[in-house]
C-alpha cells in the first residue's frame, strides 16, 4: 500500500473490524517525516541519515531518536531473549550445531512435571505434557563492543499434543518455532496474555516452572497470521534444578567446525506486505520504529538466486530488540528465495544469521555449507563498492532447521544515495486518542 493510498484512509475506514492480516494500526494520522537511519545488517553497522518518510512519521536525526514516538500497544517487548527451533530428534540436530557451526555445548533438559506443572494445551489442563529442551547462549560483542546475540533454543515434543507437536505435523520438517521476549513477574505474563486476547490472539501452550516460592511462567501466543511467527512471554523466576544432559558429554569441549557463530546478529521474517507487519507490530508489541528499505538496484547488486545471476525486487523493514537486529522482508517482483518460502509456509520465521569480517568470507562460508549438503538459495552484494557489504542464505533445513544467512556489513557509505529509506511509524500528537477495533 502505497503513501499516497495511505494518507487518503479515513478513520472510518480504520474503525471498521478488519481481518488478522490487515494493518493494525490507525493509518489516518500517516504523514512526511524529516530525516531517519538506517542499520544495515545489524551488529557493527553504521547508521546512516537519509531522507526519509517514517513510521512512524517523527523529525527526529536518527532511528534511535525517533524511538521517542511512543506506541500505545499495551505489551512493549524491547528484547529478544530467545529464538527457538522444534526438531524430531533433539540430540542429533544439537551433535550437529556444534560439529558444524561451533554452536553450544548444550544443556537438555527434560522439561515434565515435576519441574513443569500448570501445563495448558489451548486452554485445556495438560499435565502430561512434556518436551525435551537445548538450550545454549549464542551472544558475544560485535565490532564497536556492543553485546549481540541471545539465547537459543532446540525443542523436541514428546508424545502428548502439544504447539510444537502441531508445528512439525503441518510443516513435515524442522524449523524457527518462536520468539521470546522476558518480563518481570507471572502478573505480567498474564496481562500479557489478556492484552493480546482483546484482539482474538490465544494462548496456544503455558505453564508454570520452577520453585513454588518463586515460580517462572511461559506463554506462547498465537500471532502467525498478522507477525509472521509465535511469540512467547516467559517470567524465569528461579529457574529449574534438574541437572542438565550435556551436548557434548566432554565437560571441556572444544568444537572442530570449519565455521563459528559467534553470535546471532539478525532473525528474519518473510511477510506479505512489509508496512503493514510494521504497523502489526507496532500496536501489537510496540515494536519499533522501523528503517523501511527498497531492496533493489542499485542498492543490490551481483545478486543470486541458486547461484544463477537474477535480477528481483524486494522489500525489507528492519529494527534493533536488544541484541539482535529484526527484520521483515516482503517480496515483489523476479525469482525469489522468499518468493518460495511464502508460496510453501506462508509469512513466517524464515532465517538466522551471523556476520563474517569480509565480503570473501560471506563466501567462503557459503562454500563449506554446500560441502556439507546445504545449497546457496541466494545471495548478492550491496551499498557502495568502495565499502560494500555482502549476504548469502544457506539452505540447513534439513539438519540444522533453518536458513542460515552469513553477512558482511555495508559501510559507512553503503547508501550513498543508492536508495531512500523510510522509516515506520504516527506521531504521538497525531495518533493519540484514536482507537482501532480488530478483529478475525
Amino acid at each position: 500500500m502505497g503513501q499516497t493510498e495511505d494518507a487518503n484512509i479515513t478513520k472510518e475506514h480504520v474503525a471498521k473490524a478488519i481481518t488478522r492480516r490487515s494493518f493494525l494500526r490507525n493509518t489516518a494520522a500517516v504523514a512526511a517525516g524529516g530525516m531517519g537511519a538506517l542499520y544495515l545488517g545489524g551488529a557493527g553497522a553504521t547508521a546512516i541519515a537519509a531522507d526519509t518518510k517514517t513510521i512512524p512519521p517523527s523529525a527526529a536525526a536518527s532511528v534511535s531518536a525517533a524511538a521517542t514516538v511512543a506506541s500505545h500497544a499495551k505489551v512493549q517487548v524491547k528484547e529478544i531473549t530467545q529464538i527457538a527451533i522444534a526438531v524430531s530428534d533433539i540430540r542429533k540436530t544439537a551433535a550437529d550445531y556444534w560439529n558444524i557451526l561451533g554452536v553450544g555445548p548444550w544443556s537438555v533438559f527434560n522439561w515434565s512435571a515435576p519441574e513443569v506443572t500448570e501445563r495448558h494445551y489451548h486452554g485445556k489442563s495438560a499435565p502430561g505434557a512434556h518436551e525435551w529442551i537445548a538450550l545454549t547462549d549464542l551472544k558475544g560483542k560485535d565490532d564497536s563492543g556492543k553485546d549481540r546475540g541471545c539465547q537459543f533454543e532446540l525443542v523436541q515434543p514428546g508424545k502428548e499434543p502439544s504447539m510444537y507437536a502441531d508445528f512439525l505435523k503441518e510443516r513435515k520438517s524442522n524449523g524457527i518455532n518462536h520468539v521470546q521476549f522476558q518480563v518481570n513477574s507471572i502478573e505480567e505474563v498474564n496481562k500479557v496474555e489478556e492484552a493480546m486476547a482483546e484482539f482474538g490472539f490465544q494462548v496456544l501452550q503455558n505453564g508454570k516452572f520452577g520453585p513454588k516460592d518463586n515460580m517462572g511462567m511461559f506463554s506462547y501466543i498465537d500471532t502467525q497470521e498478522p507477525l509472521g511467527g509465535i511469540w512467547e512471554v516467559v517470567y524465569s523466576g528461579g529457574g529449574v534444578a534438574e541437572q542438565p544432559l550435556m551436548i557434548p558429554s566432554n565437560p571441556n569441549p572444544v568444537s572442530k567446525a570449519k565455521m563459528h557463530v559467534p553470535f546471532i546478529s539478525q532473525l528474519g521474517v518473510v511477510v506479505r506486505d512489509v508496512e503493514e507487519a510494521c504497523w502489526n507490530y507496532w500496536n501489537l508489541l510496540g515494536i519499533g520504529p522501523w528503517t523501511v528499505i527498497d531492496w533493489e538496484y542499485p542498492l543490490v547488486y551481483d545478486r543470486r538466486y541458486h547461484g544463477n545471476l537474477r535480477w528481483a525486487r524486494d522489500k525489507i523493514a528492519l529494527c534493533m530488540l536488544g541484541g539482535v537486529e529484526f527484520e521483515l522482508v516482503a517480496w515483489y517482483q523476479g525469482p525469489s528465495g522468499y518468493k518460495d518460502w511464502l508460496d510453501k509456509y506462508g509469512p513466517s520465521l524464515n532465517h538466522i544469521q551471523f556476520l563474517v569480517p569480509s565480503v570473501d568470507a560471506v563466501y567462503a562460508s557459503g562454500a563449506e555449507f554446500e560441502k556439507e549438503g546445504f545449497p546457496a538459495l541466494g545471495s548478492g552484494t550491496f551499498g557502495n563498492p568502495a565499502a560494500a557489504g555482502a549476504y548469502l542464505y544457506s539452505d540447513c533445513n534439513k539438519k540444522l532447521g533453518a536458513i542460515w544467512e552469513s553477512v558482511k556489513n555495508g559501510g559507512a557509505t553503503a547508501l550513498d544515495g543508492l536508495s531512500v529509506p523510510r522509516t515506520i511509524p504516527a506521531t504521538e500528537q497525531e495518533t493519540a486518542g484514536q482507537t482501532i477495533n480488530y478483529s478475525r
